[in-house]
């Protein structure tokens, strides 16, 4: 896996390859531990039928390659204590994406991610015409510290996956609505501690993983973030445990990584709800261990929790609450799970 820190790597990339992908991602906790929120823009999305069945008929007749640019889209999702009480899936046409290749900014339907001067601006509304339910709100992310490697050069993509973690450490204030057929029905401020990051891939993501987890923690005066992925092969491709502090991202040293406690839903996903890992940060013992405590996601190829981590460094332990990603990469291919998943194209008219 490509790393590449800092603001400057956060803008678009020109993906010129059919099966390609980017995305950006912002996840928030309130202090209050209320409400929780997460955001993904994709530009290329990994899971959408429509991409993926135009990919397939590329590969076989090599004509109509398909660009990730023609197929726009996000993913909003709205917690309350610990249950999901809002989510909007929304594919788009081509027209309705906009970005930029030198600064940070990804624009799609009416929502939009931005960086000015020294802060992150988040813009959603999802509410549309003859839709049951909306969302809008307006979010002010202030990085705790910036990450001082590459804050202001853009480096190049080496590898076919790439993380770019923008900003992992945010403190996060705005305010939201939720709609009911247009009509305004809850509002509330949101207050608290995000995490925003930035994946690309070269190819096709089920042709670099499996089984891949992923979960980030905010504790008192750092960040934990892990990645613990298989190839389709089912063996361990990329191994990953660091910790964001005072604008440093440190790697931890020869991680052990060890998966517990699996269980199956109800569209037969099986994966593991204990994660723990340890390592060596910088010379002293490194340990920590996630629970999945509450789903906050589920479906046939992806989950996400609301999780405890307890983090031990040197003795010194840490303990909040976070979130953790499981996603099987391989059931993108699947077609039996494609009718299930697949969602109206937002057209124009209706976003105007």
């Amino acid at each position: 896996m490509n790393i590449l820190p800092g603001i400057a790597n956060d803008c678009a990339h020109d993906l010129t390859k059919p099966g390609t992908y980017e995305w950006w991602y912002v996840d928030a906790i309130s202090h209050d531990g209320e409400w929780a929120l997460t955001f993904i823009w994709f530009i290329g999305i990994p899971m959408s039928p429509y991409y993926n069945e135009t990919f397939e008929r590329f590969i076989k007749s090599g004509e109509n390659p398909p660009f990730a640019k023609d197929f726009p889209g996000y993913s909003l999702s709205l917690y309350h204590r610990g249950k999901r009480v809002y989510n909007a899936f929304h594919e788009f046409p081509p027209d309705a994406f906009k970005t930029s290749f030198d600064e940070p900014f990804i624009g799609i339907g009416k929502t939009k991610l931005f960086f000015k001067n020294g802060k992150f601006g988040l813009e959603i509304d999802t509410v549309f015409k003859n839709d049951a339910r909306g969302f809008k709100g307006n979010f002010t992310l202030i990085p705790n510290n910036f990450l001082k490697e590459n804050l202001f050069k853009k480096s190049e993509i080496t590898e076919n996956h790439t993380w770019i973690p923008a900003a992992p450490d945010c403190e996060i204030s705005g305010a939201f609505s939720l709609f009911e057929y247009g009509e305004e029905k809850l509002q509330s401020v949101f207050k608290g501690r995000a995490y925003h990051d930035h994946n690309i891939g070269l190819r096709p993501l089920s042709d670099d993983f499996g089984d891949w987890y992923w979960g980030r923690v905010h504790c008192k005066n750092f960040t934990l973030i892990y990645y613990y992925a298989f190839s389709p092969q089912n063996i361990p491709n990329l191994e990953w445990l660091g910790v964001f502090k005072n604008g440093e991202l440190n790697e931890i040293d020869k991680p052990q990584f060890e998966l517990k406690v699996f269980k199956r839903n109800l569209m037969g996903l099986r994966s593991a709800w204990e994660i723990s890992a340890n390592g060596v940060f910088k010379n002293e013992e490194f340990i920590f261990k996630s629970r999945a405590e509450n789903v906050l996601e589920y479906g046939p190829f992806y989950l996400r929790f609301l999780a405890h981590f307890e983090v031990n460094i040197g003795g010194e332990v840490s303990k909040n609450k976070g979130i953790t990603e499981f996603i099987n990469c391989g059931k993108l291919r699947s077609k039996l799970i494609r009718p299930f998943i697949k969602v109206p194209i937002v057209k124009k008219k209706i976003i105007d």
